[in-house]
Order: structure tokens, then sequence, then C-alpha cells
């Protein structure tokens, strides 16, 4: 179990790295492969799809307070059909929200911290429950 806490954290946060920073020009990466990624290791495909479509609602600046809100929850609620209780979906869905408000509040606090950081958690939650 500490290997796949290990694997899927670091591959979490390095895909939201990835993604956020555009690397090879697209998003995908957070997107599409660590949903992946964390389907072939847990066998988990609906949850795997869970967290794709999750990754994939808007919350940049110009997005609506519902549509952010409602991302945000997602982001942790997401995390359901892998088996991670509800409050610890709640818990991801938090430290995303304050760390996104951190990161638009205040130039020492980057974005990809956060992203880093929220994709670690995602990712050693998933591995944890498998």
């Amino acid at each position: 179990m500490e290997l796949r806490v290990l694997l899927l954290g670091i591959v979490g946060g390095a895909c939201w790295w990835a993604g956020g920073r555009g690397v090879l020009g697209t998003k995908a990466w957070r997107r599409y492969l660590f949903p992946l990624i964390c389907g072939i290791v847990t066998g988990r495909w609906w949850g795997a799809l869970a967290l794709s479509v999750a990754l994939c609602l808007g919350y940049g600046e110009s997005s609506r307070f519902l549509k952010k809100l409602s991302t945000i929850l997602a982001l942790g609620l997401c995390l359901l059909p892998f088996g991670v209780a509800w409050w610890q979906g709640l818990v991801v869905s938090g430290w995303f929200g304050i760390n996104y408000w951190l990161s638009l509040s205040f130039n020492r606090h980057t974005h990809s911290v956060t992203e880093t950081t929220t994709g670690c958690l995602q990712g050693a939650l998933i591995g944890s429950v498998v």
C-alpha cells in the first residue's frame, strides 16, 4: 500500500504540475494521463472517469463564482468512487479552494504550488484506499 501511496502521490503532483504549466502545449497530463494511471493502478475505472470529468471542469479567473465552487467540490468528491471517505474528499476540496484563493491573492503563493500539492493529495488518497 505504501508504494501505491507514494507512486500515485508523485504521479498526481507531476501530472497536475505538467498540465498547469502546459508542458508540450497541453493540459492532457492532468486531465487524462493522471486518471488513466489511477485507473490502471486501482482497476476502478468509474473512479478514473469521475476524476477525468472533474479535472476537465474550468476554474479560471474569468469563471463565475458558482462554477468555481462546483469545480472545487468536484475535485474532492470525484475521489469517492475510488473508496475515499466523503470527509477526505471535502478536505481535498478545502485544500484546493484555500490554496487557489491564496494563489490569486498573494504573488509568493504561486498557482503551481496549488496544483502540485492538490495532485499529490489526490494521488496519495487514491493509493491509500485500494
